[in-house]
């Protein structure tokens, strides 16, 4: 059987993002994303995540606590707001981007990503994506907002210059409602 989107994700990160030091998940969820980019990064890196629904980062704390990982922080802050907690963290590029966009698992659903925040999230990444860096994001056209999502998202990575940016997809094409993982390496 094939990855899913998301365990795709995390194969190309894994195999790309060599000697990463600073990972941000935009969108912590349930803590798995940011679980992953703590076993990802070197020892002295730091991870960090956003997220605006404070149940999530209590949830991602109560994972994270469970990992012998203490380098990373979460934010209760949108997305958007990358380059302040960048600021406040005194990191000027970042190695690893990860967005799994949609809904909590498991929570209110009628709380998502949407379209505007996720395409300016991936330019302020992609602007200080540091050189052979990656960016992943995952989404979902299942539901309403998701499939705006998408097409957002497919638009905005589609005029990346392939001079500075490589750009992947992986999907099931034959599955309407499939989650679809947009993949980004910064090449210089």
């Amino acid at each position: 059987m094939m990855w899913s989107a998301v365990e795709f994700s995390h194969r190309f990160v894994r195999e790309f993002a060599v000697q990463a030091r600073v990972a941000f998940d935009a969108t912590v969820g349930n803590g798995g994303d940011t679980a992953f980019l703590l076993s990802v990064v070197a020892e002295d890196g730091i991870v960090f995540g956003t997220d605006v629904q404070q149940t999530a980062l209590d949830n991602a704390e109560q994972l994270l606590q469970q990992t012998p990982f203490t380098n990373y922080r979460l934010f209760n802050r949108s997305c958007t707001e990358v380059l302040a907690c960048m600021q406040e963290l005194g990191v000027e590029t970042l190695d690893i981007v990860m967005m799994n966009c949609g809904y909590l698992p498991g929570g209110d659903k009628s709380v998502t990503t949407n379209a505007n925040d996720t395409v300016l999230t991936i330019e302020c990444c992609c602007n200080v994506l540091a050189v052979s860096g990656v960016l992943s994001v995952v989404v979902y056209p299942g539901h309403e907002a998701g499939a705006s999502e998408v097409q957002a998202v497919e638009q905005f990575v589609r005029q990346l210059s392939p001079k500075q940016f490589q750009v992947c997809t992986y999907g099931a094409v034959n599955m309407m409602r499939s989650p679809q993982c947009y993949m980004v390496q910064r090449l210089r």
